[in-house]
């Protein structure tokens, strides 16, 4: 984790069993550590979207929302992104509703909102891009908004 992680988030994974390393930086060298150290330690990679669950466990918010308004998506949905997995989760969620035929096959408009400090999606797509470059020297106290290349970007 970043050395600047907050507190409560090391003691949490720290109690469940997890051996933590601080890494001076963001998530992008913690990204890196795990890249250099996987192999020879014999690490599954739980990166977002290099593991199969976490879009998973995103898909939740879009059924959670789709529920509490009475199976009926709102017309837009502003999110606070830091990869972009949870847009991403939410859309298959929305589709498998489809599916099952417990909602219509409007979509809202989802924004992508990041602070001004870690702004990599807001940046591309200002730029019309398709992808979203690193974020030079990002920072934002929103920890979990602090994702100066989001794997998600697409």
């Amino acid at each position: 984790m970043p050395a600047d992680t907050p507190r409560a988030n090391v003691i949490e994974c720290r109690e469940l069993g997890a051996q933590v390393t601080l890494v001076e930086g963001l998530i992008t060298d913690c990204a890196a550590e795990i890249g250099k150290r996987k192999e020879q330690e014999g690490w599954f990679d739980l990166s977002t979207l290099k593991e199969p669950y976490r879009v998973e466990g995103k898909k939740t918010l879009g059924y959670e929302l789709a529920e509490a308004l009475g199976w009926r998506l709102p017309d837009v949905i502003l999110y606070p992104t830091g990869g972009g997995t949870g847009l991403i989760g939410m859309w298959k969620a929305f589709d498998e509703m489809e599916s099952l035929g417990w909602i219509d096959s409007k979509r809202p408009r989802m924004f992508s909102v990041q602070a001004s400090g870690c702004a990599p999606i807001v940046r591309a797509f200002e730029a019309g891009e398709t992808a979203a470059t690193e974020f030079p020297n990002a920072h934002t106290c929103a920890s979990g908004l602090r994702v100066p290349k989001a794997v998600g970007d697409f």
